[in-house]
């Protein structure tokens, strides 16, 4: 990221407030924020109104807070607060958290599936112009995903664990790592030398470390992000790489 925060405009001090979020791809209780209203001056002298939001990781005290004059302070009622909280009977397919968070947001969608499974959830949208709601090598998808994560944990009170995919990304994406995984595998095993894979998010890497523990390959994670990998190598391998 290369600044400490993020500024989004919209038609709601919620809206406005879920774009920056998104955009941080945090938790709200992860982030310190405020909200200005903006005027724009329109033809024939009309006036649009805005709401600005700035929004910061709590990590970062010192980022400056915006103070127009001409501003009201959004109250954090007017923030996207979870709706009273209903039984936690209530099945997943009955909400419309997910549909509130796209329709928020601006994203275009066709369709939206939420289920109850185990003590999570799994939700499945489907949309014409998926590469939006994905994000470069998935990170809106993921940013996505630790939102409704807490949104449905605030409305049913129920595990936070939810698994989103779009138009079936994660699907496909999973079998693609599976397969590199499976390569990097065999040559490990025929050349008994460590193999190093490209960078992945941890996500991926989780993939290639439960194929690896299947067959009986060691594995390990090095570096940093955005550059951490996974490095396989035989069991017994203990030479310093």
């Amino acid at each position: 990221m290369n600044k400490d925060y993020i500024e989004k405009e919209g038609a709601s001090p919620r809206e406005a407030f879920l774009k920056a979020l998104l955009e941080m791809g945090a938790l709200e209780e992860e982030v310190e924020y405020t909200i200005e209203e903006v005027l724009y001056k329109g033809f024939f002298g009309t006036t649009k109104k805005a709401y600005r939001c700035r929004l910061w990781l709590k990590s970062f005290p010192s980022t400056p807070k915006p103070t127009p004059a001409k501003s009201t302070t959004a109250k954090r009622s007017d923030l996207p607060a979870s709706r009273e909280t209903r039984s936690k009977k209530e099945t997943a397919s009955q909400s419309n958290i997910t549909r509130e968070l796209l329709d928020g947001l601006g994203f275009a969608y066709k369709n939206i599936r939420e289920m109850a499974v185990g003590d999570g959830w799994k939700v499945d949208i489907r949309c014409e112009d998926p590469g939006r709601l994905i994000g470069k090598d998935g990170h809106t998808l993921f940013a996505l995903q630790r939102i409704l994560a807490t949104l449905f944990f605030r409305q049913y009170g129920k595990g936070s664990n939810v698994n989103l995919d779009i138009n079936d990304y994660l699907k496909k994406r999973k079998k693609r790592i599976e397969e590199q995984a499976l390569i990097a595998i065999a040559k490990v095993k025929q050349f008994k030398k460590k193999v190093e894979l490209n960078p992945m998010n941890n996500w991926e890497r989780k993939i290639v470390h439960q194929k690896a523990n299947e067959v009986g390959i060691k594995s390990l994670s090095q570096g940093t992000e955005p550059y951490r990998r996974v490095v396989l190598s035989l069991e017994n391998d203990s030479k310093p790489r």
